[in-house]
């Protein structure tokens, strides 16, 4: 009888996962506030936390969508409603494992509108054929100028495409690439810096990590991209983004051990590569694989909002005693480029002219005397029709040199006289506040952290990462600040798992660590 013991225990665990399959695959598939519901009834069944870790991990079914393109809506944490396109590939859905998601940001996000199916075909073609010859899925939020990328409202929206296409394809949770061209590869960038979950891996197409900083208006900081590969594309030639000013931050962040692979290539702000790339990008989705609860956590931030990453969130900032010494800054110091006028032109208008949209505090364009929705005509008697004859015009003047635009304000034909202003470098990622700094190391129940200007943080605790029986020791700048006991929560985790359907982020408790 007791060598059969063991065999029957085993047999009744394996019956436990199997009776949680359903309502946990209907739990991941529910909406926010019907999931709430359903983990009340799952947990008054009373199951082993040991049988629903496993039961998560080994997938749970989920209704799957039809193969071919949908156009759908997601809704995000904050309950607003936006849209998107779901493509499942015929592989994915024969597919009997879970598998890869890509999600792709479209580039020319500063537009007021939504765009309309017809105009992203392009974009929603490109990837088809490496996600029907790789058997994956593809998520293609629309965004929108209140819905950049860059923006709180476009972060939760990526991540509500991603959390609704979970509810549709059977979704490896710790294989879903970002991906993007133009903005939508600075999007790529901006995520990376700033907040890299639920993505394993990055493909920014033709993007810039100066964008990602100076539109997005956060303090951002490059040794934050040693937590996510990424494969970044360039073309030499680049009307926005030349490789030659986007190497630089690629520089600095190899430097920390950053896990990039790049390659530039003749043309200009287009996929010019793409065909003869295309192996090589499917290979690196198919192979991109996060490491969901790394032993060894590092990350940075200036504000709290920007402080959760993996299994660690910052909660307050600020000086403590014991402090640990500032990180080098691995900032960028802009050269000398294209002189900039300063305004931001509308991308609606169709001419002949440029439209002014909004013209920048302290630029060029606001000391000679431009304003929004004036037209510009001429720039030094060149006439201007498009924006791109105005980026020529431009292209050929150089800091320090005066310019002269013609516009048409209302009635008014206008010459307006101004003077570009000596070049003079400047950290391209703003410093204004000071970094908050936290490196994690855990060995068994034992985590030994680094920190400075942090006065609060809390860790979220996996029974895959912690022994939850025993005690947590946490020592921070060399004094032991934690060493308590937490008993496994399933209705925490189970929550948890309602807003992110990730098995790879499975918690089961928290422990805040008060520094002050």
């Amino acid at each position: 009888m007791r060598c059969l013991l063991p065999l029957a225990l085993l047999c009744l665990a394996a019956r436990a996962e199997d009776s949680l399959e359903q309502p946990l695959g209907d739990l991941r598939a529910a909406s926010h506030n019907a999931g709430a519901v359903m983990v009340e009834s799952i947990v008054a069944g009373q199951p082993s936390l040991e049988a629903v870790l496993n039961a998560l991990e080994k997938g749970v079914p989920v209704p799957r969508d039809k193969a071919g393109w949908q156009t759908l809506k997601a809704v995000d944490e904050a309950g607003t409603v936006r849209p998107y396109h779901l493509y499942i590939s015929e592989k994915a859905h024969a597919s009997a494992e879970p598998v890869p998601l890509l999600v792709d940001l479209h580039g020319g996000i500063a537009t007021p509108n939504y765009r309309p199916p017809e105009a992203v075909q392009y974009r929603r073609q490109l990837w088809e054929a490496i996600a029907d010859a790789g058997g994956f899925v593809i998520a293609f939020p629309v965004g929108r100028a209140d819905c950049a990328w860059w923006t709180d409202a476009g972060v939760r929206h990526v991540r509500a495409c991603v959390r609704d296409a979970k509810r549709r394809a059977h979704i490896d949770d710790g294989r879903i690439v970002g991906a993007g061209f133009s903005d939508g590869g600075s999007g790529c960038y901006y995520m990376a810096l700033s907040g890299p979950d639920p993505f394993a891996a990055f493909l920014p197409l033709n993007g810039s990590p100066a964008v990602a900083s100076g539109a997005g208006g956060r303090q951002l900081y490059l040794r934050n991209l040693r937590l996510t590969p990424l494969f970044v594309a360039m073309t030499d030639s680049d009307q926005l983004y030349p490789a030659k000013s986007v190497l630089p931050h690629l520089k600095r962040a190899l430097e920390a051990g950053a896990p990039i692979r790049h390659f530039s290539v003749p043309g200009g702000h287009e996929l010019v590569y793409f065909a003869d790339k295309s192996g090589e990008f499917m290979k690196f989705v198919a192979d991109a694989k996060r490491e969901s609860l790394p032993a060894k956590l590092e990350w940075l931030c200036a504000e709290p909002e920007l402080g959760e990453v993996r299994w660690l969130k910052i909660l307050e900032l600020g000086p403590t005693a014991g402090d640990a010494a500032a990180l080098p800054d691995l900032n960028v110091m802009t050269e000398k480029g294209r002189v900039r006028l300063g305004v931001h032109t509308s991308r609606t208008f169709m001419g002949p002219g440029v439209s002014v949209e909004k013209v920048v505090e302290g630029s060029a364009a606001e000391r000679m005397g431009l304003k929004p929705d004036d037209l510009i005509f001429e720039v030094d008697a060149v006439p201007i029709e498009t924006l791109q004859d105005l980026r020529a015009a431009l292209g050929a003047k150089t800091y320090g040199e005066e310019v002269l635009v013609k516009v048409v304000r209302g009635d008014e034909d206008l010459l307006l006289k101004g003077r570009f202003p000596p070049f003079k470098p400047e950290p391209i990622y703003p410093r204004a506040k000071p970094a908050a700094h936290l490196t994690l190391s855990a060995e068994g129940n034992t985590l030994t952290v680094t920190s400075r200007n942090v006065r609060r943080f809390k860790l979220l605790l996996s029974p895959r990462q912690f022994d939850l029986s025993k005690e947590i020791v946490v020592t921070v700048n060399g004094k032991e600040r934690l060493r308590k006991k937490f008993a496994p929560d399933l209705a925490y985790l189970l929550h948890g798992y309602v807003r992110n359907a990730d098995a790879g982020r499975l918690f089961a408790a928290e422990a805040v660590i008060d520094l002050k």
